[in-house]
């Protein structure tokens, strides 16, 4: 990190004599077009995106966690799935049908979404696509969420059978003991859903490692986390009137996987080269 830092501060201090050439400073304070210094705009940035890697490389860099350390995580976080009125209303209502759907997973999901709704909660169904990122390939997923107070922010994520989103072949006897303590029905918050597809995904790559399997991309964490948390189309249906709203989550950022590779430095000198129309630029 400290590294890309300096790397940083190198083409910050290129490009903010560049930018001096091309676009002197003015005294005249009277006009009201303001252009961020170029230093701003790179600290900014180192900021904003070095919080993220560090965070990433936090949550997923120590290989010392015993599984009585993995066990106490889940057993907190599962405490909180037990909490709050409104959270309990909606597992209580989705248990009344989670073992009745059979046949296509999409056609149970939409009739899921319409039970919610018709037991008078704001249900929809979520239809999330991501591109290729990293190592991570591109796909697609449907899940079903219920939000309160009308704030798209404020949601519960529904699954069925969250559980079989994590089963893998060859599991080690350590996975399967912790595969068991997922709750089969979720009903949770983002933050919730985020921290137990980590988990799981690092003990599914712990677990495929241990037995001498390639750890395929769908089982990536990246992968696993844009299935709920990246670009999604939101359907809900009431009186027969179908509304579709799309939104796109730029909060998700997926894996710090190939973050920091020189192309993507690259693409980012390229990109302020031609903000600031300066034809080459030494780093």
């Amino acid at each position: 990190m400290v590294e890309i830092q300096g790397r940083f501060k190198r083409i910050e201090s290129a490009f903010n004599v560049a930018a001096a050439r091309v676009h002197p400073p003015c005294d005249n304070s009277s006009g009201s077009d303001h252009s961020p210094d170029l230093s701003d705009l790179v600290a900014s940035f180192i900021e904003k995106e070095g919080q993220i890697v560090l965070r990433e490389e936090e949550e997923t860099s120590s290989d010392d966690n015993n599984l009585e350390d993995v066990n106490e995580r889940l057993r907190k976080l599962l405490e909180g799935l037990s909490c709050g009125e409104e959270r309990m209303r909606i597992l209580s209502a989705t248990m009344e049908v989670a073992g009745t759907f059979v046949g296509d997973i999409s056609s149970s999901k939409r009739h899921l979404m319409a039970f919610l709704r018709n037991k008078g909660f704001d249900a929809g169904l979520c239809k999330s696509s991501w591109e290729r990122f990293g190592k991570n390939t591109g796909g697609k997923y449907e899940y079903v969420d219920v939000r309160c107070g009308g704030d798209y922010n404020n949601r519960y994520f529904v699954e069925t059978n969250l559980a079989g989103e994590f089963e893998i072949a060859r599991p080690t006897k350590r996975y399967l003991s912790i595969l068991s303590q997922v709750p089969r029905v979720f009903v949770g918050t983002s933050e919730e859903l985020k921290l137990l597809v980590r988990i799981m995904c690092h003990e599914m790559r712990r677990s495929m490692k241990h037995v001498g399997i390639h750890v395929p991309p769908w089982r990536r964490n990246g992968y696993m986390q844009a299935k709920w948390f990246g670009f999604y189309k939101r359907t809900s249906t009431t009186n027969n009137y179908e509304m579709v709203n799309t939104y796109d989550t730029t909060a998700f950022k997926g894996c710090k996987e190939e973050f920091w590779e020189a192309k993507g430095l690259k693409v980012m000198v390229g990109q302020l080269s031609i903000a600031f129309n300066i034809s080459a630029v030494e780093v």
